[in-house]
């Protein structure tokens, strides 16, 4: 028995500007470099589209979002109906990899 650690599991929220996912990157990048057996999962809305996000590095799941801040009610419907898809589908990602941080 060695200095051998389990793989981790890791799952990053980030998305938007590069305000937020740069150092997210750089950070799963930094870990993954010191522990290749990693895993890092990102989440967020719009990483599918984000041109400051690097796909072809990390694996993601894509989510739907809205902001329910309007005095339209129909614009808060849809965007409290895409908030609610978009935590089903995150509590479904959440229990299916059981990630060891969030």
């Amino acid at each position: 028995m060695g200095n051998e650690t389990k793989p981790f599991n890791i799952l990053i929220a980030a998305g938007g500007t590069g305000g937020h996912l740069f150092p997210a990157q750089a950070l799963a990048l930094e870990l993954l470099q010191k522990h290749p057996n990693g895993h890092i999962t990102f989440v967020g809305a719009g990483l599918k589209h984000n041109r400051y996000f690097k796909k072809e590095l990390f694996p993601f799941l894509d989510i739907q979002s809205g902001t329910p801040f309007s005095k339209n009610p129909l614009k808060v419907g849809k965007a409290c109906i895409k908030l609610a898809k978009g935590l089903s589908r995150c509590c479904r990602f959440y229990k299916k990899r059981k990630p060891d941080l969030i």
